[in-house]
C-alpha cells in the first residue's frame, strides 16, 4: 500500500489505534521525497487517518509505504517516485492543490498500465463551483466521495446517505463533486444518462464511487484522538478495499486490477449493479454557493458516484470469483516413538513422527493421501498415509510416519509430504527440524550498570566526529537501572559510534537482543547497527546477512541535509520508550571473533533527545545428540545410505570413519577410465555424512566415494 502525504505522523499513534481496535501492527516505511517532512503541521491528522483507514479495511496488508514530501514539492516528484518504485498495487491521496498537471497525468497512466490503482479524495467543500484543484477531477484516477453510514444491531449495514454537515464552524462541509472545467468527459462516462443527476455530457463528472466518511475515529498528534469526516476517510478505505480485490485476483492467478474506472462503470451500467454496489439515493452536497447542485439519485450521481461497495459481491465482480481449492499446510510435527527418548530427532535415529496437516483453503479435500519422500535427510520412509477429508478451515488431522534421520548433530533436515487428493496433486508440504536437543547459552551480555556514569565498561570504545558527542553511560534513562549507553542528537552534522569488545562466538547460530529508546529527528537523523566479522570491514547488519526478528529499522533516512548515514535504512523518529530489538546474527559470524557497532548520524539542523541502548545479550544455540539404542542404520564406515536428487543437486549420504578424509568423484560414462574429483575433500566425523554434486548438467552421471 502506498500513501501520498505532505505532512508526517507519529508511529506511536498508529500503534495505539491498532491496539485499541485489536488489529495487527502493520509494518510502515516512510519514503522521503524532496527531503521529506522536517517539521509537522496540522496535516498530521490527515496522515494518521490515511494509515489507520488502510489498516482498518485491510489489516493483513504486508506493508504501508508513506511517501512524504514538503508541501512545496511538485506533484510530479512524489507521483513519479510512487510509480517508479512500483512497490504498491494500491495508492491513495487525500491532498489537492494547483492547476491541471499534464506531466502527472502521464504518470497516472503509467500507474494504471503497470497494475497500480490510484484513489483520490476530491474534497470536503460540497459541490464544485469553480475550477477544481488538481488532482480532484483527473480522468486517470478514481475519485472517491463520502457517505454517512447507519448500522443496525450487531453493526449490520442499514443505510447510507451523502455526507454533508452543512454549515459547520463557519464553513460548509460535505462530499465534494461536480463537473470539471478542464477535463473532457472520459470514454467510460460517455454513455451515461445525465438527465436526472445534472451531470455533464461533455466534461468530466466527479466522483466515481464513495465510502464511509463521517464520525470516523482517528489517533493522531502524539497521543490525541478525535472523530472526523470527509472524503479523506473514504479514499484510503477504497485503497484498502482494492487490496482485498487484488488478494483474491492474485490467489486465482490473475493480475492486479490496475486503473478501476472502466470496470467500475461497466459494472454500474450492467445487470449486476444492484448486487455489486450500495446505491446511495438520499442526501446532497448543496451549500450556500450551490444550493441546488447536486442531489443523490438512483444510479450514478455527482455526490457518491456509483455508491459504495457491497462487500464480496463487488470483489468477485472485479477480481473474478475465488478459486475453490484446498490449501494444505503443515500444522504439527510430534515424535511419538524413538530410539532415544529425548523428544527430538537425533542423527541415525529411526523415529515415528505424527505429521499434522491443516486445510486453510476454500474447498475440502476428498481423499487426501500423503507420501513421505526420501529426501532432505529422510531415509527409508514408511508408506503413504490417508488423511481423507480435510475440511476447509476446519480441524487439523495427523498421521504417523516412520523414517531414519541422517545427518550430523545440529543439522536441519526437511521432511516433505507429497500430497495427492484423488486425481489432483496438491504439491508438497515441508516440515523442517533440527537434529538433536537445542541448548541456548548466553555468550555475551552488557547492561552498563556495573560502572560509574559516564564511563563506559571496559573493552567498549566510542568515537565521534562533527557536532556529535561520544557515547557515554547515562543514568537519565535506562531499561535496567541505573545506566544505559547514550548518544545525543545535535542540530548539526556529525556521527558517533559505540563499539562492543571483540566477542568470540561459538559455532552455530547466534542471536542478539537489546533494548533501545530513541528520539531522533524524524527521517533526517537516525541510528544503525553494524557488525565486523573477523578481520573484515564493518557492514550494516542486514548487508552482512543478519535479519531482524523484531524492532527492526523503521525509516529510510533522507538524502538531504548531509547526514553521514543519508539514504540508509535506520531507526529514526520517536520509539515511545524502550523497545526490544532482536536480531539473527549473520551465519558468517558462526565461530568467529565479532564486534557490534551502534552508529548515530545527524544532519545540519534540528536536535532531538538522542538514543539510549541497554540490556544487550547474545545467545548461541548448540545441539546435544544421543546415540539411539535400537533401530539405527549401520554405522560401519563406508556404507552408502542414500542417494537423492533435488533439481541440479545430487546428495550422497554415507557412514564415515573418524580420521580419513572423503572425496566424491564422478564421470559421465562408465567406460571412461578417468574420474573427476568434486572437491572439497572433507574429514570423516565418525557419523553419517553427506557430500553433494551441486551442478549435475549431464543426463546421467556415475559417482564413487573415495576414502583418503
Amino acid at each position: 500500500m502506498g500513501l501520498l502525504e505532505f505532512d508526517g505522523f507519529y508511529p506511536s499513534d498508529i500503534t495505539t489505534y491498532e491496539d485499541q481496535a485489536g488489529l495487527p501492527h502493520v509494518p510502515l516505511t516512510v519514503v522521503p521525497v524532496d527531503g521529506g517532512v522536517r517539521t509537522f503541521d496540522t496535516g498530521v491528522t490527515e496522515v494518521s487517518l490515511d494509515i489507520e483507514m488502510v489498516v482498518s479495511m485491510a489489516p493483513g496488508v504486508s506493508r504501508i509505504y508513506v511517501y512524504e514530501a514538503p508541501d512545496s514539492s511538485p506533484w510530479v516528484d512524489v507521483l513519479s517516485r510512487m510509480a517508479n518504485d512500483n512497490l504498491s498495487s494500491q495508492l491513495s491521496c487525500s491532498w489537492g492543490g494547483g492547476p491541471p498537471d499534464p506531466a502527472s497525468e502521464q504518470i497516472f497512466k503509467q500507474m494504471g498500465a503497470q497494475g497500480q490503482s490510484f484513489f483520490n479524495a476530491p474534497g470536503d467543500s460540497d459541490a464544485f463551483t469553480d475550477a477544481v484543484d488538481f488532482p480532484s477531477d483527473s480522468t486517470n484516477v478514481t475519485q472517491v466521495g463520502a457517505t454517512t453510514l447507519t448500522t443496525g444491531p450487531g453493526a449490520a449495514y442499514q443505510s447510507e446517505t451523502v455526507w454533508n454537515w452543512g454549515l459547520h464552524t463557519g464553513s460548509y462541509f460535505g462530499s465534494s463533486g461536480g463537473i470539471s472545467t478542464y477535463y473532457a468527459i472520459p470514454s467510460y462516462q460517455q454513455n451515461l444518462s445525465m438527465s436526472a443527476n445534472q451531470g455533464s455530457t461533455t466534461m468530466r463528472n466527479v466522483p466515481d464511487v464513495a465510502l464511509t466518511g463521517d464520525d470516523v475515529y482517528v489517533a493522531y498528534g502524539s497521543g490525541k484522538t478525535t472523530t472526523v469526516g470527509g472524503t479523506s476517510c473514504a479514499a484510503p478505505l477504497w485503497a484498502g478495499f482494492t487490496a482485498l480485490i487484488n488478494q483474491q485476483a492474485v490467489a486465482a492467478g490473475r493480475p492486479p486490477v490496475g486503473f478501476l474506472n472502466p470496470a467500475l462503470y461497466s459494472i454500474g451500467g450492467g445487470a449486476g449493479y444492484a448486487a455489486a454496489f450500495h446505491d446511495i439515493t438520499t442526501g446532497n452536497n448543496f451549500s450556500a454557493s450551490s444550493p441546488a447542485r447536486f442531489a443523490a439519485v438512483a444510479g450514478y450521481d455527482l455526490c457518491t458516484g456509483w455508491g459504495t461497495p457491497n462487500g464480496t459481491n463487488l470483489i468477485n465482480a472485479l477480481a473474478g470469483p475465488p478459486v475453490l481449492l484446498p490449501l494444505v499446510v503443515s500444522n504439527s510435527f510430534v515424535p511419538v516413538a524413538e530410539g532415544c527418548t529425548n523428544g527430538v530427532v537425533d542423527p541415525a535415529e529411526t523415529v515415528t513422527v505424527s505429521f499434522g496437516l491443516k486445510n486453510t483453503g476454500t474447498a475440502d479435500t476428498t481423499n487426501l493421501v500423503a507420501t513421505l519422500l526420501a529426501s532432505g535427510g529422510i531415509l527409508s520412509p514408511s508408506g503413504p498415509q490417508t488423511y481423507g477429508v480435510l475440511n476447509a478451515n476446519g480441524a487439523a488431522l495427523a498421521q504417523a510416519f516412520t523414517f531414519t534421520a541422517i545427518g550430523n548433530c545440529g543439522d536441519t533436515n526437511t521432511a516433505s509430504l507429497q500430497l495427492q487428493d484423488g486425481a489432483t496433486g496438491l504439491g508438497t508440504v515441508a516440515f523442517s527440524f533440527r537434529l538433536g536437543q537445542p541448548t541456548a547459552a548466553t555468550v555475551f551480555s552488557e547492561n552498563f550498570d556495573g560502572i560509574t556514569a559516564p564511563t563506559l565498561p571496559a573493552g567498549w570504545a566510542t568515537s565521534a566526529s562533527g557536532a556529535e558527542s561520544a557515547w557515554v553511560a547515562s543514568s537519565s534513562a535506562s531499561d535496567s537501572s541505573p545506566n544505559a549507553a547514550f548518544s545525543p542528537d545535535p542540530a548539526n552534522i556529525g556521527e558517533s559510534e559505540l563499539d562492543s569488545p571483540p566477542i568470540a562466538l561459538p559455532a552455530g547460530s547466534a542471536h542478539l537482543t537489546f533494548q533501545q529508546s530513541y528520539n531522533l529527528e524524524r527521517t533526517y537523523d537516525g541510528g544503525v547497527l553494524e557488525i565486523k566479522i573477523g578481520d573484515g570491514a564493518w557492514n550494516d547488519i542486514l548487508e552482512a546477512g543478519g535479519t531482524f526478528v523484531s524492532g527492526g529499522y523503521d525509516y529510510i533516512l533522507s538524502t538531504y541535509y548531509s547526514n553521514p548515514l543519508s539514504g540508509r535504512q535506520a531507526w529514526s523518529g520517536n520509539s515511545g520508550g524502550f523497545i526490544t530489538t532482536a536480531v539473527n546474527l549473520p551465519p558468517a559470524a558462526s565461530g568467529q571473533i565479532t564486534q557490534l557497532r551502534w552508529r548515530c548520524g545527524s544532519d545540519d539542523s534540528i536536535s532531538a533527545a538522542g538514543w539510549y541502548v541497554d540490556t544487550i545479550s547474545i545467545t548461541s544455540t548448540s545441539f546435544a545428540c544421543c546415540t539411539p539404542s535400537t533401530n539405527a542404520p549401520s554405522t560401519t564406515p563406508g556404507i552408502l545410505l542414500q542417494v537423492s536428487r533435488a533439481g541440479p543437486q545430487v546428495s550422497i549420504s554415507f557412514t564415515s570413519q573418524l580420521g580419513p578424509t572423503y572425496l566424491l568423484e564422478s564421470k559421465h560414462f562408465l567406460d571412461d577410465p578417468a574420474w573427476t574429483p568434486l572437491p572439497p575433500a572433507v574429514p570423516g566425523t565418525g557419523g553419517i555424512m553427506t557430500l553433494q554434486d551441486t551442478n549435475t548438467s549431464a543426463d546421467s552421471r556415475y559417482y564413487r566415494l573415495q576414502r583418503q
